[in-house]
């Protein structure tokens, strides 16, 4: 490696710590979905933001042991390792719980809500059971569909004004 160009280094470190980067932002959201209608597993929810403040002390230390060989483009591998690993982290999220049947659970838990506590509170409580930072995550055609289903729902003044107009 000490033939290569720092730049070549850095690049190929940054690959190589994207990996560990985006497994450890993905443990973090599993914590974070803790007490929410959101599927996580038992042990990513409790140990999930400890393991991945681990993984990114172990990718920050490896990265700081290259300095030496790659000086100032250490930063070009800090950038492409957060920019990749986060890609990857969504990349995990979606491909494991982006489905029309938890679509189907926050629909189901909207409804509830709004039976018991009318639809603005069903929206204050549906913020907090399915938060905002984790719906960003999910492709725009899944979010569309959600939006879709969950107007009538939290909204029924202005579905009902539409349906007048139509």
């Amino acid at each position: 490696m000490k033939n290569l160009p720092p730049f070549l280094v850095s690049l190929l470190l940054g690959f190589v710590l994207s990996l560990p980067w985006g497994i450890a932002a993905w443990l973090k959201w599993q914590h974070m979905k803790d007490h929410t209608i959101l599927p996580t597993g038992a042990l990513t929810a409790r140990y999930g933001s400890f393991i991945g403040y681990l993984l990114n002390a172990m990718c920050i230390g490896i990265a700081l042991s290259f300095i030496g060989m790659i000086k100032m483009w250490v930063i070009l591998s800090a950038v492409s390792t957060f920019f990749i690993g986060g890609w990857i982290a969504t990349l995990l999220e979606r491909k494991l719980y982006c489905s029309s049947d938890q679509i189907k659970i926050i629909v189901g838990a909207a409804q509830e809500y709004a039976r018991f506590s009318g639809p603005n509170g069903a929206a204050e409580v549906l913020g907090q059971v399915a938060p905002k930072w984790w719906l960003k995550l999910m492709p725009a055609a899944w979010q569309q569909e959600l939006r879709t289903k969950l107007q009538p729902i939290l909204l029924p003044d202005e579905s009902h004004g539409r349906k007048k107009n139509s």
